[in-house]
C-alpha cells in the first residue's frame, strides 16, 4: 500500500508538472526569410575542410544554385568553439581567428540566411572540467555517443551552451539547428536527475531500465520534461534578444509515433521541428512488422506523409524543416522535395561538401521549390478533419509494441489514410492541443482511442456541441492486416458519409498514389491546394553498403518517373466565386467553372506536382 501511495503520489506530481508545461508558441510569428523559401541547403563542412577554399565559399556557391537558406555546421561534435568564446575550451585554429563570424559573414554576403548546426549534446572540455555533469546509466557509466560523452540538461551545462548561443546569435547567426536526441532514451542517472526527480516525485529513481517498472515509466515522463524545460528555457532567453531568430528543435523518433522519447508539448515550444525525410518509414521504428506478421507494414509513402502532418501539426502548423539526404539524381530530389513542399514542410536538401555546388543535382529542386514557394508564403493547414495521435493510450501499452499498433497507431494511421486519399483536408491533433481545446475550424474529430484525461473529454463535448462529428475506433476495425485495413477504411469512411459532402475541398482525379494538402492565408482570402504524383518510388541514402555491396535490389538510378497524372479537378464547396486560380508549378493561369453550389478547377496535367493559388475577394 505505502509503494502505490509512493507511486500515486509521483504521478500527480509529473501530472502537476505537465499541465504546468503545457506551454506553446502561439504568440510566435515566423519570420518571412524561414519559410518563403520552401526549399533550403544543409552542408556539413565540419573543421576538417577549414583549409580547403568550399569552407568560406559555399554561401555563394549554394545561393548561385538557387538556395536562399542554407544550414552549416558551426560546432560538429564535442570539440571547442569555432570563435573566441568567452567560455569553455576553443579550438587552437579558431583563437584568432573567428571562423564563425566569417561564416556567418560569407553567407549574408552572397544574400542567403544561414541557419546554424551547433551540437549541444556534447563537449569535451565541458566533460573533463565538470565530470558530474556527464550523464550516466543506471550502473553508473558514461553515456557515449559517436560525438562525445553526453551532458545533462539538468546539471548546469545548459547555462554554459546558452552562453555559446547568444555568442553565435550575436554574430548573426539566423536560426539554430539543434540535432539528434537531446538526452539519452532510455533516462539519465546523474546525481542531478536523481535529487530533481526525488524531489519533484517523492519517488527513487528507479534502480534499473525496465519499461515494465511503473516507476521508469515517470522517469521518461521527467526526461521529457527535462527536454522541454530546457528547450524553453533557451527559446524565452534568445527571443528577448533575437526574435527574428528561428529555433529548430530535432524530433528523433517522434514523427515514427512508436517511442516514448520526447512529447508533443515540446513541439508546441518550438519555432519549428527539425525532422528527416524517411524517418517515418524507416527499419528502427517499424522494426515490430518484421517480428509479428499478423500485421502488414503500411506504405511508406502514407507513413510519411502521416510522419509530416504531425511534425507540422504538433508545432501548431508550422512549417518543419526535413532533412532530405543522400538523394541519387535531379528525379528523385525533385519528387522528394514536391512531395515534403505539398505536406507544408521546408525541403533541406542536403548538399555533398565534396560536390558543392551540384546543379545537376539540385537546379530542378531548387527551381521548382522557388517558383511554388509563394504558394505558402505565411499559410498555414486549412482545417477540416482531424486525426488525434493519443500518446497516453500508446503509452499505457507499451512496451508491446504489437498492442500498441493494433490498438492505437494502426487505427491513427488507418483514418489518417482514408482521409488522405479521399484528398480532403486531414491534419492531426496532439495530446496537450486536445487538452487545450485547439479544434478550432476542424468539423470531423477521429478518436483511435477513448483513453482520454477528462479536460480532453469535455472538450470533446464541447466540439459535438458546436456541430463537430466525432468517429470513435470500433471493435471490428481491424486495420492492421490487408483485408482488415480495406474493411475498416470502407465502413469509415461510410460513417463520415454525412460529413464527407461539408469539406470545403476535395480533389479527384490523378494517379492512385497522388497526395494533396490544402492550406490557407491572409484571413480565408488565399487558398493553396498542392498535390504531388506517386513519391513512394523515391530513394533517400547510401547507394552502396560499407563492404561495398548495394544497398538496395533495384539500382534507384535507373528508376524511371511515374505516369502524369492527369484528370485532375479541384471542387471547391464556398460559394462565392474566386477571384482567380493560378498553378505555381506550371506557371498557368487556370479556369473556374461553377459547379452546383461551388466552383470547380481542372488542372493542366503533371509530372511531378501543381501548387494551386486561389484567390477570394473575401
Amino acid at each position: 500500500m505505502k509503494r502505490c501511495a509512493m507511486l500515486m503520489l509521483g504521478v500527480c506530481l509529473l501530472a502537476t508538472g505537465c499541465q504546468q508545461a503545457n506551454q506553446s508558441a502561439d504568440d510566435y510569428v515566423l519570420p518571412a526569410w524561414y519559410e518563403q523559401y520552401r526549399v533550403h541547403a544543409h552542408t556539413r563542412l565540419s573543421p576538417n575542410w577549414r583549409d580547403k577554399p568550399i569552407f568560406l565559399e559555399a554561401g555563394h556557391k549554394l545561393h548561385d544554385l538557387g538556395f536562399h537558406v542554407i544550414t552549416r555546421h558551426i560546432k560538429t561534435g564535442h570539440e571547442g568553439a569555432w570563435w573566441p568564446s568567452e567560455v569553455g575550451a576553443v579550438e587552437p585554429w579558431a583563437q584568432q581567428t573567428d571562423y564563425a563570424q566569417k561564416i556567418i559573414d560569407e553567407a549574408h554576403d552572397a544574400g542567403s540566411r544561414i541557419i546554424v548546426y551547433h551540437r549541444h549534446m556534447e563537449d569535451a572540455a565541458m566533460a573533463v572540467e565538470h565530470p558530474d555533469w556527464i550523464c550516466v546509466h543506471p550502473d553508473g557509466k558514461p553515456a557515449l555517443k559517436r560525438r562525445g560523452l553526453v551532458l545533462c540538461m539538468n546539471s548546469p551545462y545548459p547555462d554554459f551552451v546558452l552562453t555559446r548561443l547568444k555568442e553565435l546569435a550575436a554574430r548573426g547567426a539566423d536560426g539554430f539547428y539543434f540535432d539528434e536526441m537531446h538526452m539519452p532514451k532510455d533516462g539519465c542517472w546523474c546525481d542531478y536527475c536523481r535529487k530533481r526527480f526525488t524531489d519533484e516525485t517523492g519517488l527513487n529513481p528507479p534502480a534499473k531500465i525496465d519499461p515494465a517498472d511503473p516507476v521508469y515509466q515517470k522517469y521518461i515522463d521527467f526526461n521529457n520534461e527535462t527536454i522541454r524545460r530546457t528547450f524553453a528555457r533557451w527559446r524565452k532567453a534568445l527571443h528577448a534578444d533575437y526574435p527574428k531568430l528561428v529555433i529548430l528543435i530535432g524530433s528523433n523518433s517522434y514523427p515514427a509515433m512508436t517511442e516514448r522519447h520526447t512529447t508533443d508539448k515540446l513541439y508546441r515550444i518550438a519555432d519549428a521541428m527539425k525532422t528527416e525525410y524517411s524517418l517515418p518509414a524507416r527499419r528502427g521504428p517499424n522494426r515490430i512488422f518484421t517480428k509479428d506478421k499478423s500485421m502488414v507494414e503500411p506504405d511508406a509513402d502514407e507513413r510519411q506523409a502521416l510522419g509530416w502532418a504531425l511534425s507540422r501539426d504538433a508545432a501548431e502548423g508550422r512549417p518543419p524543416h526535413v532533412w532530405a539526404h543522400g538523394l541519387v539524381n535531379d528525379l528523385h530530389a525533385r519528387f522528394a522535395t514536391a512531395a515534403l513542399i505539398t505536406h507544408g514542410c521546408i525541403a533541406n536538401l542536403d548538399n555533398n561538401e565534396k560536390n558543392i555546388p551540384d546543379a545537376e543535382l539540385f537546379a530542378g529542386s531548387t527551381e521548382l521549390g522557388n517558383r511554388v514557394s509563394p504558394a505558402f508564403a505565411g499559410a498555414r493547414p486549412l482545417r477540416w478533419a482531424a486525426v488525434h495521435h493519443n500518446e497516453a493510450a500508446r503509452d499505457a501499452l507499451l512496451p508491446d509494441e504489437s498492442a500498441a499498433w493494433k490498438q492505437v497507431l494502426y487505427p491513427t494511421f488507418g483514418a489518417y489514410r482514408a482521409l488522405l486519399k479521399a484528398h480532403v483536408p486531414v491534419g492531426v491533433v496532439t495530446d496537450s492541443l486536445l487538452e487545450d481545446g485547439r479544434l478550432d475550424g476542424y468539423k470531423l474529430l477521429f478518436l483511435p482511442s477513448e483513453n482520454l484525461t477528462a479536460k480532453q473529454k469535455a472538450n470533446v463535448e464541447a466540439f459535438k456541441r458546436r456541430g463537430g462529428v466525432v468517429v470513435t475506433q470500433q471493435p471490428q476495425w481491424q486495420w492492421h492486416t490487408s483485408e482488415g485495413m480495406a474493411a475498416a477504411t470502407g465502413q469509415f469512411m461510410q460513417q463520415i458519409g454525412g460529413v464527407l459532402p461539408t469539406a470545403p475541398v476535395v480533389v479527384t482525379g490523378g494517379a492512385d498514389r497522388m497526395q494533396t494538402d490544402v492550406f490557407t492565408a491572409d484571413g480565408g482570402k488565399c487558398v493553396t491546394v498542392a498535390a504531388v504524383n506517386d513519391f513512394s518510388w523515391v530513394y533517400t541514402g547510401r547507394l552502396f553498403l560499407r563492404n561495398g555491396k548495394p544497398a538496395t535490389k533495384i539500382d534507384p538510378r535507373t528508376i524511371q518517373p511515374p505516369a502524369p497524372c492527369r484528370n485532375v479537378v479541384i471542387h471547391l464547396k464556398r460559394t462565392d466565386k474566386p477571384r482567380s486560380a493560378r498553378d505555381l508549378a506550371s506557371g498557368k493561369t487556370l479556369t473556374v467553372t461553377q459547379e452546383g453550389d461551388g466552383y470547380a478547377i481542372a488542372l493542366p496535367d503533371f509530372e511531378c506536382m501543381a501548387a494551386v493559388v486561389v484567390t477570394y475577394d473575401q
